[in-house]
């Protein structure tokens, strides 16, 4: 009797696939270094640290501020979670981060909700004299 290999390559590209949206070292880099570069310098120098922790994957924790939504290309709706990482060791309670989540997850998310996430860092920006991160978020619990 022949056997099919159709179940067994759908099982090996499910499973690729999944690993393909988490893969990479988790950097050990964490939030308050990220605070402590921003505080410490100018814009200039804090140019600079982000340079050399551009494309870093790192995993964190925090609590929801707001889920906004922005428009992308062609007025397409995207849902950003933005998220407070540091207001439990004595910063504000603005957000530190943000990163787009789908419709679904962005029904159940709320503000003050804790929130795990794992993700690469890809860009900044400044709001209220402080560094915003964008991440490409890959897990978000």
């Amino acid at each position: 009797m022949q056997r099919s290999l159709w179940p067994r390559l759908a099982a090996a590209l499910v499973a690729a696939l999944a690993a393909c949206g988490d893969s990479g070292e988790v950097s050990n880099l964490s939030y308050d270094r990220v605070r402590q570069a921003a505080e410490t310098g100018d814009k200039a120098s804090f140019r600079s640290f982000f340079n050399d922790i551009r494309g870093q994957r790192v995993a964190w924790d925090g609590r929801v501020v707001e889920v906004a939504k922005e428009h992308g290309d062609e007025f397409v709706e995207i849902n950003m979670l933005v998220v407070d990482l540091d207001s439990a060791i004595g910063g504000t309670t603005d957000g530190d981060v943000r990163f787009a989540i789908s419709a679904a997850l962005a029904e159940d998310m709320y503000p003050g909700r804790e929130v795990t996430f794992t993700g690469r860092i890809e860009d900044y920006e400044w709001a209220a004299e402080r560094p915003v991160l964008r991440l490409d978020a890959q897990r978000v619990q």
